[in-house]
């Protein structure tokens, strides 16, 4: 399904701490199940003797059933303030959410990734930054395999839950120049594939691994 048109109503609240302090929630609840383009669009662009373009022709194929989505939203930022001078400028973060597909249509929506989540610490000075980041995404159900003698009905290629881990940092040691570092992916995180149904057993769900390695930068870099 592309281009589907949702329509999204939010319950939120905000409330701000001392210190820079932020919380948000937010639990949407879309419906999709109308084109992203009205007819009334279409009709006012036929109207200038232009052709239609193909993103305002439909999708490729529109749900005959509603799907409904319900979740969990969230951010928190955090200056820790209170902390001594020498550790003055560190500050956390955090996000992630939650979602749920129901439906008699929730099968359509293939790599569809139900929990999301990332968190970090800071360190700012004016010499000198440290940044490091936690990454995670949970598993997820990718396309549907068809049904023969050995792979039983309800059976999806899966994307395995992964985190992954970057550190950054500079040190200015002129006014315009600095050196930097990038690690991503510090712990060399891989990424697992899965073949899996309501009848296969655990030992036989894996199917392959992909090492993506981890990518170290250093160098130095001017300001002019």
């Amino acid at each position: 399904m592309e281009n589907c048109g949702c329509a999204q109503y939010f319950a939120y609240c905000r409330y701000d701490r001392p210190a820079n302090a932020r919380s948000t929630k937010s639990a949407p609840t879309p419906h999709c199940h109308d084109p992203l383009h009205p007819p009334a669009r279409r009709s006012v662009l036929s109207s200038f003797h232009r052709p239609v373009p193909a993103s305002c022709r439909g999708t490729q194929y529109n749900l005959t059933t509603t799907v409904r989505t319900t979740g969990v939203n969230f951010a928190y930022k955090q200056a820790l303030t209170f902390l001594p001078h020498w550790a003055r400028g560190m500050q956390v973060f955090a996000n992630g959410s939650g979602q749920r597909a129901t439906g008699s249509g929730a099968d359509n929506f293939q790599g569809y990734v139900p929990r999301t989540g990332s968190w970090g610490i800071s360190l700012s000075r004016p010499k000198y930054n440290l940044r490091m980041n936690w990454n995670y995404r949970g598993r997820q159900r990718r396309t549907l395999i068809a049904s023969s003698t050995s792979i039983g009905p309800g059976t999806y290629n899966w994307g395995s839950k992964r985190m992954n881990i970057d550190v950054m940092g500079e040190y200015y040691f002129w006014k315009r120049f600095a050196v930097f570092a990038n690690l991503r992916n510090l712990h060399d995180a891989t990424e697992d594939f899965e073949i899996a149904g309501p009848s296969t057993p655990e030992h036989a769900q894996f199917d392959r691994r992909i090492e993506y390695g981890s990518l170290w930068t250093f160098g130095v870099k001017g300001t002019f």
